[in-house]
């Protein structure tokens, strides 16, 4: 015999937002395990089902991220780089406000950070309104790929600087172990 009260838990508005906001805080410390088991001992629910649910919400929120749109943003500074993950690169644009507020602009994945997924992120965030002319710095790792296709779209607008930590890890990368700290401090 179903119990209307736990019926109602189970279906509660706010579990979802809930445990969206609570796994994102605890995904950097890597805990979202023990979240999804308080939640699901909390609400008699199966981690599968947690999962399923988080993996709708995740689309729902990629979705909303990928498809907003981004003119009338205030932005003096757009830095653009490559992450490595599980054998792919996610490049990503990182808005900064003029307030310092960040704002990600939008991401493409492709096999590496080449001309390709460069020009598909470059064309994907001019489609939703982002101001290519508009004067600003474009803080980048040093990807010649990506540094063309920004010039291409932006020309003189585009205020390219090379990102100051991957500058420094590659200067340290060509020195000898020892000698690393020193030159690094």
């Amino acid at each position: 015999m179903p119990l209307g009260s736990y019926l109602c838990l189970q279906h509660d508005p706010h579990f979802y937002p809930t445990l969206w906001r609570q796994l994102l805080r605890e995904l950097s410390a890597r805990n979202y395990g023990r979240v999804v088991r308080r939640f699901a001992g909390a609400y008699g629910l199966e981690k599968s089902a947690v999962s399923g649910h988080f993996i709708e919400a995740s689309r729902k929120k990629l979705r909303e991220l990928m498809e907003r749109e981004l003119a009338g943003l205030d932005l003096c500074a757009v830095m653009m780089d490559g992450i490595r993950f599980d054998g792919e690169t996610l490049l990503v644009a990182l808005g900064i406000g003029s307030d310092g507020w960040k704002t990600v602009l939008g991401l493409r994945q492709g096999a590496h950070e080449n001309a390709a997924t460069a020009d598909e992120l470059c064309v994907d965030l001019e489609q939703r309104g982002f101001d290519f002319q508009q004067t600003r710095r474009y803080v980048l790792d040093g990807a010649k790929a990506l540094a063309a296709r920004v010039k291409r779209r932006a020309g003189e607008a585009a205020l390219i600087q090379r990102c100051q930590l991957h500058q420094r890890r590659n200067v340290l990368a060509h020195l000898p172990e020892q000698h690393q700290p020193f030159v690094e401090q």
